[in-house]
């Protein structure tokens, strides 16, 4: 899976496997956790490769169409925010086969995701060993963020990796 993230003023992307039978390469490597990817990146999937082209601009002798124009927006509002990382993710990472790490990396991913989802949050951005996901606003949102927390602490009994979540409530701003 590609995925873009907001970075100041560009857009960053990222790739992932998400726990892939047969993996993923980047320029020849096994993707085991969430990788930033670069113009001219070559992604292997099964027997098949591409190169990945990011283009920052458009060419000097093209301008965007009116329609495509956007206006930087900007709003404020209450918002819980949860960090989850992998605990000791770097000697794990030399440790267990990269076959493995990318099932189980993949999984964990999944299985949070999925999770969050259905309390009606968001992934907003992955974080090589972790990520970080939210929930916004005030109405009844607390009760969908105390039911993912329970159900994440309750895998975090049974995960074949360790975790920790960290889980802050406040106003913040989003947008551009």
């Amino acid at each position: 899976m590609i995925n873009p993230q907001s970075r100041e003023t560009r857009i960053e992307y990222w790739f992932i496997d998400l726990g892939s039978a047969n993996g993923s390469f980047v320029n020849g490597r096994r993707v085991v956790q969430p990788m930033p990817l670069k113009d001219g990146d070559r992604i292997r999937l099964v027997d098949r490769e591409f190169v990945f082209h990011l283009v920052e601009r458009l060419p000097a002798n093209e301008e965007a169409p009116q329609s495509e124009l956007t206006m930087l927006e900007s709003r404020s509002g209450h918002a819980w925010l949860l960090v989850a990382d992998i605990v000791d993710s770097t000697p794990l990472i030399r440790t267990v086969p990269a076959e493995q790490l990318a099932g189980m990396i993949g999984r964990w991913l999944r299985e949070c995701a999925s999770v969050i989802e259905e309390t009606d949050g968001s992934v907003n951005r992955y974080l090589g060993d972790g990520f970080l996901a939210y929930w916004m606003g005030d109405e009844g949102i607390a009760s969908r963020v105390t039911s993912a927390l329970c159900k994440l602490r309750a895998r975090q009994s049974r995960s074949e990796l360790a975790f920790r979540l960290v889980l802050h409530h406040g106003e913040v701003k989003t947008g551009s």
